[in-house]
């Protein structure tokens, strides 16, 4: 199934020490009325003009780390159990209240992907000149966990949860993003 959404923004975050890296981070919204993501009977990410339809759900950011495949040590390949197919995960995290630790905390959804390190530079190359994607698309899994709903066109999608107090997670299996060039 896929998740489309629009970057808002977009930062890199440079690592020093032993797990030295470099990512890229972008908070995305819903990119059109074509993405409905209900996540239990409890929050949802989709676009505002979607989002009276589904009742007294909350809503729920989408958030994407990318990195390097190559920045990936094999203990991280291992417990993700990347391969061709799996090119990372899609995590939903409940909201929070705020503790004597911790700030509270909206519901989200957080994706970290790895791709290659071509894939890498051109989107590293459009960050420096500014070039935010149009359009970034996740490729999902569905099989026992995501069903589609009663629409005909497929627009929404049912994250099928039985505790929404809990994180969960789904692979992601292809990522793929868009850069409007100015001409």
């Amino acid at each position: 199934m896929l998740l489309r959404a629009k970057s808002d923004k977009a930062n890199l975050i440079l690592t020093e020490g032993e797990y030295a890296q470099m990512e890229l981070l972008f908070d995305c919204s819903a990119i059109d009325d074509r993405c409905v993501l209900e996540i239990g009977n409890v929050y949802a990410f989709t676009s505002k003009t979607r989002f009276h339809l589904l009742g007294k759900r909350q809503p729920c950011g989408l958030r994407i780390r990318v990195k390097r495949r190559s920045s990936a040590g094999p203990k991280v390949v291992e417990k993700l159990a990347l391969s061709t197919s799996k090119i990372g995960e899609l995590g939903f995290y409940p909201s929070s209240e705020k503790d004597d630790f911790y700030a509270a905390r909206a519901a989200s959804l957080e994706a970290m992907v790895f791709v290659s390190d071509q894939i890498f530079e051109n989107l590293l190359a459009n960050f420096r000149a500014a070039m935010l994607p149009s359009s970034i698309e996740l490729e999902i899994e569905k099989d026992g966990v995501l069903e589609y709903g009663w629409e005909p066109d497929g627009s929404r999608q049912v994250w099928k949860l039985e505790k929404t107090n809990d994180p969960s997670y789904v692979n992601v299996e292809s990522f793929e993003v868009a850069t409007d060039l100015k001409g």
